[in-house]
């Protein structure tokens, strides 16, 4: 009984954490048009957000492979928004 429940529950938060990355993706690459300098890359920003994450329960390197993941195809949209733009 619970093996269906439990898939159930494991597709209604996959469908949860790909609406909310789509979200995130959608306003981190908006966000790069009201940048003063239009730089792409915010070291400091990433460290801060990953500070912040690492101090949770998942396991450290995982949850900074991730979020390395989420920043790049993050500044890879922001890139090809910019791009757009100069056309």
């Amino acid at each position: 009984m619970f093996l269906p429940v439990g898939r159930f529950l494991i597709d209604r938060i996959d469908d949860l954490i790909y609406t909310l990355l789509r979200a995130r993706f959608m306003i981190s690459t908006q966000t790069v048009l009201y940048k003063s300098d239009k730089t792409i890359l915010d070291e400091v920003r990433e460290k801060n957000i990953l500070a912040r994450l690492d101090s949770g329960s998942l396991d450290k390197l995982f949850t900074e492979e991730l979020w390395r993941v989420i920043f790049n195809h993050s500044k890879h949209l922001q890139y090809v928004l910019l791009n757009a733009k100069k056309i």
